[in-house]
């Protein structure tokens, strides 16, 4: 692959892209080579503009609103910036968000090649939404539809599985695990780096934050 065919992501947990902003600009000035997509989770908005890139939404998750607590508003919680000098779209992703969970997907071209990246943020397991079932069967469905081009499933799934690091497996990790095998999608991160360091001492390093990829997606991953 020649270095113009080469996929470059940068996958991050921002916890705020109100606050993150000013650290997501100087990532990317700082690097060699701008990242083709930026895939952001947990953003809690739609987020500002980043130069040089445009950005794609597709909110479904709720939350009480801040200045009326008895009503609810939708809170955008994934965002895909992509370069604008790319050629992409945006696929249609309504079937997979819920109130649980949101998708949002980008397929563009690059030198020979056709990429597919996809963002999912699915919200941590409590116990009022208990009941909601997550829907990963998007992992299988964006393969399909990719054929044999490269794609990149990525996000913050909160999604606990022995085989990333957790101490137990719970349901939704059984589930993704099932659907990325179905899809062929080998899981690429580095499990000796956790993508969430722990807060307090009782807790543990973890890694919530995953990448999922076509064989033919991706060479190298780090945090």
């Amino acid at each position: 692959m020649s270095n113009s065919d080469k996929l470059w992501l940068l996958q991050w947990n921002c916890r705020g892209i109100r606050a993150a902003a000013p650290e997501l600009n100087e990532r990317i000035k700082s690097m060699d080579t701008k990242p083709l997509a930026v895939l952001l989770q947990e953003t809690q908005e739609t987020g500002p503009s980043l130069n040089g890139y445009r950005a794609y939404t597709a909110p479904s998750i709720t939350r009480s609103s801040r200045s009326d607590p008895s009503q609810t508003v939708v809170e955008c919680q994934t965002i895909i910036y992509v370069l604008k000098t790319v050629a992409h779209c945006q696929i249609p992703t309504a079937a997979f968000g819920t109130d649980t969970q949101e998708v949002v997907a980008v397929p563009f071209r690059v030198g020979r090649r056709n990429f597919t990246v996809a963002s999912t943020y699915v919200r941590p397991r409590t116990a009022q939404h208990a009941s909601i079932r997550v829907n990963f069967s998007g992992c299988g469905a964006f393969a399909r539809f990719t054929l044999n081009n490269a794609a990149v499933f990525a996000g913050d799934f909160n999604a606990e599985h022995k085989a990333w690091g957790y101490q137990i497996s719970r349901s939704r990790g059984l589930q993704l695990l099932e659907e990325a095998d179905e899809a062929e999608l080998p899981l690429v991160n580095d499990l000796s780096q956790a993508t969430r360091r722990r807060q307090n001492p009782a807790q543990r390093d973890t890694v919530p934050d995953l990448t999922w990829a076509t064989a033919n997606a991706v060479a190298t991953w780090s945090c």
